[in-house]
């Protein structure tokens, strides 16, 4: 929406409205209280005619030079946006708890293991900063 401005000049008002709009749709569906209508065709009609209870007239302008299938297309591509900064937020969580683990075991000798046999002696330290990288 904040990039369709540029491409379809939309009004501030009409966007920023909107986008209220479907701030508060959102948080109606993230508590549970959206109501989903079968009559509807799909989440998009549920959360258009939504977003026209709401903001009235502004809401008829997100059809403007998209189709069915560009909608469907960029909420996939939203959606993944969104899962991968998820795992990232996780790895980078774990890279921190080995880390800490390394630290906290400063000088543990383990058996290092080739072809699920023991091999040398290795320091815990550097096998967990292995899955760091």
């Amino acid at each position: 929406m904040r990039r369709s401005k540029k491409y379809y000049n939309f009004p501030n008002s009409d966007r920023d409205i909107i986008l209220q709009g479907l701030s508060k749709i959102e948080r109606s569906i993230d508590n549970k209280e959206f109501v989903w209508r079968t009559d509807w065709e799909d989440v998009h009609m549920n959360i258009e005619a939504a977003l026209t209870d709401i903001v009235g007239e502004p809401a008829k302008i997100l059809h403007t030079a998209r189709s069915r299938n560009n909608q469907v297309v960029t909420d996939l591509r939203l959606w993944c946006r969104d899962a991968i900064d998820k795992i990232v937020s996780r790895v980078k969580f774990l890279q921190v708890a080995l880390v800490t683990l390394a630290k906290k075991n400063d000088g543990l000798i383990v058996p290092g293991y080739t072809h699920l046999q023991r091999a040398q002696p290795i320091l815990l330290q550097h096998l967990l900063l292995s899955y760091v990288e």
